[in-house]
């Protein structure tokens, strides 16, 4: 089992726990390839992988990293924000990962918002199966990121309790705005 120190690693452990070969997924924020190139793995040769970025650089990040491991032809890279994934996902997916914020060595003025990742949030629990999950990974160490969290965590709380079951998971031992990470699964068919 991969170490869990990181709130990225706990995301992407929930998420494999979701996901099995053959399962459609989504990464809604390529960034540099990391969730994607684990949901590739994950879900095996006959699954599919929706990976979406705004930054062409991303994407290329994504590409390269997948090419190196032979899994290009599991994963449809997408150059768009996530909020449009509704557009280009029609089947019902498993999982859907979301690591908010900014690309990492990449510009810092090009980060998502909270009201592009809401829109792309209600897409997503439109778009998963019963007892699928949905892991959102926020930064509110950030001007933008702090906004985007107390905006996300206050719609997910208001999210039908029969309907969804939403954990939030938090640092409390570390300082300044350490990462969060929410869970979301559906609960119903």
């Amino acid at each position: 089992m991969a170490p869990l120190d990181k709130i990225t690693e706990i995301a992407q452990h929930f998420a494999g726990l979701s996901t099995k070969p053959g399962d459609v997924v989504i990464d809604a924020t390529a960034g540099n390839g990391l969730d994607t190139f684990f949901l590739a793995k994950k879900v095996g040769k006959g699954g599919k992988v929706y990976s979406f970025d705004i930054q062409k650089e991303a994407l290329q990040k994504t590409r390269d990293r997948l090419s190196n491991a032979g899994l290009n032809q599991r994963v449809e890279l997408i150059h768009t924000g996530h909020e449009d994934m509704a557009t280009y996902v029609t089947e019902k997916v498993s999982v859907v990962m979301y690591n908010l914020g900014y690309l990492p060595g990449g510009n810092k003025e090009i980060t998502t918002k909270s009201y592009t990742s809401i829109r792309s949030l209600e897409q997503a629990l439109n778009l998963l199966k019963n007892s699928g999950l949905v892991t959102i990974v926020l930064y509110p160490g950030h001007e933008e990121g702090c906004l985007e969290c107390k905006e996300i965590i206050s719609y997910t709380a208001n999210l039908a309790a029969n309907d969804y079951l939403v954990y939030h998971l938090q640092v409390t031992n570390r300082p300044g705005n350490p990462p969060e990470l929410l869970l979301i699964k559906k609960t119903f068919s």
